[in-house]
């Protein structure tokens, strides 16, 4: 393959990348999509690398097809068509790399839950899509002259391709039947689709009082507290949206997202601080605000009812 095919692919890949800090970050924020990047890395890069290697290939396919026209004029129609077709082909399937990343921007409440079910399907078809390309490749004796691509295309890759349409589709049934099982009698997941009045909590120390109250907290979207600081000695300095995190019962970490409040300075404040969604089965989670007022780690907690 050709260097040209191989950055094309590379920055096809990047692009993916960028497709999903820009819709993860326009949903959240920025911090958030780095949360999100960090804790799905590796099914992020792979839906990249599947996407990039995918036009890599279409790239390739398309200089052999340039070459053939150029060498033989009677070929020009059906290179033309097997051309476009590959296109369609590669394109065809690219929503399913985008819906996870809706899901993990917290888009809607079913592709939240259903996360890696999509996840699992995006990757099963960014497969597809390349053995299709090689079998086109195949078919048309677009292949190199030598190497592992080579050897490659000697396999029957009609079959492979049904072989493994058949394994994604028991994949994404499986994954689909796991997140079933593990919601079967677990009312609290039902439960929390509604919004949960839970009563504000607060922390006093170091003469600065901070009150919490989650503002009709609903699990599997955003999550927002009403924040009142109240002190009468010194001056607010603190960034809110810097000191605190949000970990639920099993120990994730989700940082804030947004403050909507005024900004570091005198000895009252008030505002509203936002975070990314729990999780549907989240039993508990506390606010951790650290370094506020001298104070090294304050914490206020939840239970779910």
């Amino acid at each position: 393959m050709k260097s040209k095919a191989v950055v094309i692919g590379l920055l096809g890949a990047v692009a993916m990348f960028a497709l999903f800090f820009t819709i993860t970050a326009l949903a959240e924020s920025l911090a958030y999509a780095w949360v999100q990047f960090v804790r799905m890395w590796y099914w992020i890069i792979l839906l990249a690398a599947g996407f990039g290697t995918q036009i890599a290939l279409h790239v390739h396919i398309r200089e052999q097809l340039r070459q053939r026209q150029a060498q033989a004029a009677a070929g020009v129609a059906a290179s033309g068509g097997v051309s476009t077709f590959a296109m369609l082909a590669c394109c065809a399937h690219r929503v399913t790399d985008v819906l996870p990343f809706l899901g993990a921007s917290a888009a809607a409440v079913f592709l939240v839950q259903y996360q890696t079910p999509f996840l699992v399907l995006g990757v099963f078809s960014n497969l597809l899509g390349i053995l299709f390309m090689f079998r086109i490749m195949q078919k048309h004796g677009l292949g190199p002259a030598q190497g592992p691509v080579k050897a490659l295309l000697t396999l029957d890759l009609k079959r492979a391709l049904v072989a493994m349409a058949v394994i994604g589709l028991v994949a994404v049934g499986w994954s689909f039947n796991v997140i079933d099982a593990g919601a079967g009698g677990q009312a609290v997941a039902a439960d929390t689709v509604r919004p949960l009045d839970l009563p504000a909590q607060e922390n006093t120390a170091n003469g600065l009082t901070v009150k919490a109250e989650p503002i009709k907290l609903t699990l599997g979207k955003p999550v927002r507290f009403s924040i009142v600081l109240d002190t009468h000695a010194g001056s607010l300095d603190a960034d809110l949206a810097q000191a605190a995190t949000l970990i639920d019962d099993r120990g994730t970490v989700h940082a804030a997202t947004a403050w909507d409040g005024p900004p570091p300075g005198g000895h009252h404040a008030s505002g509203t601080l936002s975070f990314p969604t729990l999780d549907l089965e989240t039993k508990s989670f506390r606010l951790v605000l650290k370094g506020i007022y001298d104070v090294p780690e304050r914490i206020l907690e939840w239970q779910i009812p």
